[in-house]
C-alpha cells in the first residue's frame, strides 16, 4: 500500500498531530496556555546572559565559512555585533515546554516567485545559521517517518526474539530552533527577509519597539520556518531550500561554497585540477543565479549588505536605543500566535509529549505497513520459530 493514501488532505488533528499534506491556510487552536514548566533551551555559551565583558566585538570569530557568534552577541544591520541586552529588554531563551495559542498554517510559494516588498519599505536581509535555541515545535516529511520505519524494521530483524527492540526516536532537525528578532527602526516600515543557511526548521521570533512597523516578512531557505507575534495583517511568505533547487536557484553564496569545495578537496572528494576547475565553475554559476533571482524578488543583492551571525540567537534590525525603556520587550512563545509552514506532519507542545508522539507515529505506520504487528510479521522465521 502506497502510505501516501493515508494522508488527509488540509489539516486533521490525528493522535495528537497535525497531519498536512496540501498545505492551504488553515488554523489551529491549542488548549489554554499553562505555567512554563521548564526550559529545555541550550543556547551557545551564555545561558540566559544577554552581555559579558569588553565589547560585542570580541565574542566574533572567523570561520572558513563566515563570522560566528561565541558569546551573548545579536547581529546587528548597523554594525558587527551588539549585546543581546542592547536588542531585547528581559530576553531569555525561549523553552521548548512553553505552550502557544494558536498555529495559522501558511501554504509554500510554488510559483518561484516571492511577493515584492511594498514601495518604501526597508528591505533587511538576514541570515540565520544553527541557532540553538529549542521551542515544542515539530515537524518532519514522510520521507524522514518511512525512514523511522526502516531503521525499526532493521532493529527488529536483529535483535534477539526474546526482547523488545527499541522504537526509534527522532532527529534533532525536526525542532523548530528559534531566533529572536528585534526591531527598532522607525523611519520605515521594515520588509524582513530571513535566510535559513542550514537544513533544519527556524522559528522566527519577532519583538517590535515602540514606533516600529513590520511591512512584510518573506522566509527562505530550511525545510521548514514559521514566525512567532507577527503583528496583524503583515503579510508573511516562505520558500524552502528544496522548492529553491526545483526552481533551479538552489540557495548559494561564494565563502560557504568555496569552504566545501577545500573541504571535499581535503576529503580526497574531488581529484586533479580539471574536478576543481569544474566545481568551482558551477559554483559561480550557482550564486550568479541566485544572487540573480534574489535581487529579482527583493531588489537587493542575496549576500553583499547582508545581516547575520553563525550560531547567533538574536538579531536586531535598526539603532541601539539611547534609552533602554525604548529597545523592545522581550515576548514569550508561551501564549504566542504562530504562522509556520510545515511538512508532512507538525507536532505542537500542549497537544501531545515529544519524543513519545513521534515514536508512536513510527509505530502505527510501521505496522499499517507490516500488515500487522511488525515484531511477528517483519522479524525472520528462524529467530521465532521452537526447535
Amino acid at each position: 500500500m502506497d502510505p501516501r493514501g493515508l494522508m488527509v488532505i488540509g489539516a486533521v488533528l490525528v493522535g495528537g498531530f497535525v497531519v498536512l499534506t496540501t498545505l492551504k491556510d488553515t488554523e489551529v487552536t491549542l488548549p489554554v496556555p499553562g505555567p512554563v514548566a521548564a526550559l529545555g533551551s541550550r543556547p551557545l555559551d551564555h545561558s540566559s546572559q544577554t552581555r559579558a565583558a569588553g565589547v560585542a566585538a570580541d565574542y566574533l570569530v572567523q570561520r572558513d565559512w563566515g563570522v560566528i557568534a561565541e558569546g551573548p552577541v545579536a547581529a546587528h544591520d548597523r554594525s558587527a555585533a551588539v549585546f543581546i541586552g542592547d536588542a531585547i529588554r528581559d530576553w531569555r531563551p525561549a523553552g521548548d515546554q512553553e505552550v502557544v495559542a494558536r498555529v495559522q498554517m501558511l501554504s509554500e510559494q510554488r510559483d518561484c516567485a516571492m511577493p515584492a516588498p511594498v514601495s518604501g519599505a526597508l528591505v533587511v536581509n538576514l541570515a540565520v545559521e544553527h541557532p540553538a535555541t529549542k521551542s515544542g515545535l515539530y515537524s518532519f516529511s514522510q520521507a524522514e517517518l518511512l525512514e523511522g520505519v526502516e531503521a525499526w524494521y532493521h532493529s527488529i530483524r536483529h535483535t534477539d526474539s526474546e526482547k523488545t527492540p527499541r522504537v526509534p526516536g527522532p532527529k534533532s532537525s525536526h525542532e523548530y530552533r528559534v531566533h529572536d528578532i528585534a526591531v527598532t527602526e522607525t523611519a520605515a516600515p521594515v520588509h524582513v527577509v530571513v535566510q535559513n543557511l542550514n537544513a533544519g526548521n527556524v522559528l522566527y521570533n519577532l519583538h517590535l519597539a515602540p514606533g516600529a512597523t513590520l511591512a512584510g516578512v518573506s522566509m527562505l531557505g530550511g525545510d521548514a520556518n514559521g514566525v512567532a507575534n507577527l503583528p496583524e495583517a503583515v503579510p508573511v511568505t516562505a520558500i524552502t531550500r528544496t522548492a529553491l533547487v526545483d526552481c533551479g536557484v538552489p540557495m548559494r553564496d561564494a565563502v560557504r561554497g568555496e569552504a566545501g569545495i577545500k573541504a571535499r578537496i581535503r576529503d580526497h572528494k574531488l581529484r586533479g585540477d580539471d574536478e576543481i576547475a569544474n566545481a568551482r565553475a558551477k559554483l559561480a554559476e550557482e550564486v550568479a543565479g541566485y544572487d540573480a533571482w534574489f535581487r529579482t524578488q527583493f531588489g537587493v543583492p542575496a549576500v553583499d549588505g547582508r545581516v547575520g551571525l553563525s550560531y547567533a540567537e538574536v538579531s536586531l534590525i535598526g539603532p541601539v536605543p539611547a534609552d533602554p525603556g525604548a529597545r523592545p520587550a522581550y515576548r514569550p512563545l508561551e501564549g504566542a500566535d504562530l504562522t509556520v509552514q510545515a511538512e508532512d506532519y507538525l507536532k505542537v507542545e500542549g497537544l501531545h509529549d515529544w519524543p513519545a508522539a513521534y515514536r508512536e507515529e513510527v509505530t502505527r505506520m510501521g505496522t499499517l505497513l507490516a500488515g500487522g504487528d511488525p515484531l511477528l510479521v517483519v522479524r525472520p522465521e528462524y529467530m521465532t520459530k521452537e526447535y
